[in-house]
């Protein structure tokens, strides 16, 4: 197994790693069949999520110089803080890295004095549910995504 080394950045990413994220992001979340190899769409989709946001706290997972995880969180509001998006190659799934991006977020949202974390899954992303409930967080209701997907939220208290 090899050697995974974090790195968080505090506010807005450079533009580096949004490059990186978005090819990342492509190879984990493109549909089956994209021939689209572009990866530009998926780094300006989290240049705009995060814009203007005055908290922002990512955490990145590599081996050796390669991207192969990273969570990402977001808030407005002083109390609550929205943990975004993340994920972990399949290759380097099973090997804690998930859990460590979590904690890595968790501390951080602590020495910030949040009252709250919240996030949301598919219903059949079963690892991730299964990981947010082992870290804490309880299920806190449902809702349809713009009328045709449902979507899990769950919310964990800090104390």
């Amino acid at each position: 197994m090899s050697q995974v080394s974090y790195r968080e950045i505090e506010g807005m990413p450079d533009e580096a790693v949004f490059e990186d994220l978005g090819r990342l992001s492509f190879v984990m979340f493109a549909p089956p069949g994209s021939d689209n190899p572009s990866h530009e769409r998926h780094a300006e989709s989290f240049r705009v999520g995060l814009r203007g946001r005055p908290w922002i706290f990512t955490v990145l997972a590599y081996d050796a110089e390669q991207l192969v995880g990273f969570k990402i969180g977001r808030s407005e509001d002083p109390r609550e803080f929205e943990s975004w998006r993340g994920g972990v190659l399949e290759s380097h799934r099973r090997q804690g890295i998930a859990r460590e991006l979590a904690q890595r977020q968790e501390a951080w949202c602590r020495t910030q004095s949040f009252r709250v974390i919240c996030t949301q899954t598919d219903p059949d992303n079963t690892a991730m549910l299964m990981l947010n409930l082992a870290q804490g967080f309880i299920i806190s209701g449902t809702d349809l995504k713009r009328a045709e997907k449902l979507r899990v939220h769950l919310v964990k208290t800090l104390g």
